[in-house]
């Protein structure tokens, strides 16, 4: 059976009536190569020019740019003078290598000192002159210049190997597996021309020379889609994480990092729903610096703030794993604990009232004498909301304070 099919408009004629196929010309592939890079450095260029991008970013694009060149040179290898089209095809090579790599090393904060590029781009571009105009020689330096973009590709192995990214892992390996695949055929594509010199060219239309250089073409695709989605993945992970810091700044008292007020009486609403449920016991500590306007007035203000964190401090050290500290405002505080019966609450109360008014606050080597005062309350039958149990440890507060402050008054 016979079969023909020209598409010659396309730069392709299949004719399998005598056993051969005709594929595309090499300088087809080279200007394709040139239209899809060209599309892909412009796409990049909008990309950082317009959304927030890293470190590298502006390097990678030029990846792109550079390889424009390079297929140019490929392209032209026989319109302009032969010496012209390898030095700076090899030039425009070897620049978009290191490119590439310094765009995935700084991304992933591994990039090493720039002169080690330069010495070994000024040995890559003497290698390449004189074994084109001392000794020419195609097949060395073709497998020069594979040695050179190998060195580079395992680099960047090394470098997303090492890497430990907060976001993007999946990508960055995605990324790494395209690249050894590329080390792999370039590297296996140098060793066969070393064992068959006769075949060595880079424009014969072989099935070889144009796989390869479609799977170029696919590589450079990926590669730029790969880091167009880290760079977007980083920054939604940003967001992710300020969008938390925010929420937890919503909840928590910068002094102190205790639960604010209202996010305190949320909490302590939960807490009071599940203890009445499970008909478990619930105390809530109401805390007062005694006389705390005194002690800004004497130290200053920034003593008075020393004061708050190290009181918070000492109740975290008091506290349970289970306890639920907050912050009032001012110089007030809450402690609620959770499964604990009145008087245990009060026995902690004592304690922690006793401990600090032996202990004095220490400030640039100033002792503060701190005392407070505590009104403790307990779950009872009536206390539907937590605001109740908050008033009756309110009332016992402003009870020790009354009667003298430095006390422990329970309601």
């Amino acid at each position: 059976m016979q079969a023909a099919w020209n598409y010659s408009q396309y730069g392709i004629r299949l004719d399998w009536s005598d056993g051969n196929v005709l594929l595309p010309d090499m300088r087809t592939i080279y200007f394709i190569d040139i239209l899809v890079n060209l599309m892909l450095a412009v796409l990049m260029l909008i990309y950082w020019r317009t959304q927030k991008t890293y470190q590298g970013f502006g390097i990678m694009t030029m990846t792109n740019v550079l390889l424009v060149i390079t297929y140019i040179m490929f392209a032209l290898r026989g319109v302009i003078p032969e010496a012209v089209s390898i030095l700076s095809g090899n030039l425009a090579t070897g620049l978009a290598v290191v490119c590439r790599y310094e765009g995935i090393a700084r991304f992933v904060g591994d990039a090493r000192p720039l002169r080690r590029h330069a010495w070994l781009m000024a040995i890559l571009l003497l290698f390449s002159a004189f074994f084109t105009f001392v000794e020419n020689n195609p097949l060395i330096r073709a497998v020069g210049m594979t040695a050179y973009v190998c060195y580079y590709l395992f680099r960047i192995q090394l470098s997303v190997y090492h890497s430990k990214p907060p976001q993007g892992k999946f990508l960055l390996r995605t990324m790494a597996a395209f690249l050894l695949i590329h080390l792999i055929l370039i590297g296996s594509r140098a060793v066969y021309w070393l064992v068959n010199p006769d075949v060595m060219t880079l424009y014969s239309s072989t099935l070889a020379n144009i796989g390869f250089f479609l799977y170029d073409l696919l590589n450079q695709i990926g590669m730029t889609v790969l880091y167009i989605m880290l760079t977007g993945q980083r920054m939604a992970g940003e967001l992710t994480e300020m969008q938390h810091k925010l929420e937890t700044l919503a909840m928590k008292d910068a002094l102190t990092g205790f639960y604010n007020n209202r996010a305190f009486s949320e909490i302590g609403q939960k807490e009071l729903i599940r203890s009445r449920r499970f008909a478990h016991p619930l105390s809530l500590l109401l805390i007062d610096v005694d006389n705390f306007k005194n002690i800004n007035d004497s130290y200053g203000h920034v003593a008075g703030d020393r004061v708050l964190a190290a009181l918070a401090g000492r109740m975290e050290l008091v506290a349970r794993h289970s306890d639920i500290l907050g912050r009032m405002g001012g110089d007030e505080f809450f402690l609620l604990l959770p499964e604990t019966v009145a008087a245990h609450a009060i026995a902690v109360a004592e304690r922690f009232q006793a401990e600090l008014a032996e202990t004095p606050i220490q400030w640039e080597e100033k002792a503060i004498p701190v005392t407070i005062s505590i009104g403790v309350a307990s779950l009872i039958s009536t206390d539907d909301e937590f605001e109740a149990l908050l008033k009756r440890a309110d009332d016992a507060l402003y009870e020790a304070k009354r009667t003298g402050r430095n006390r422990v008054v329970a309601r």
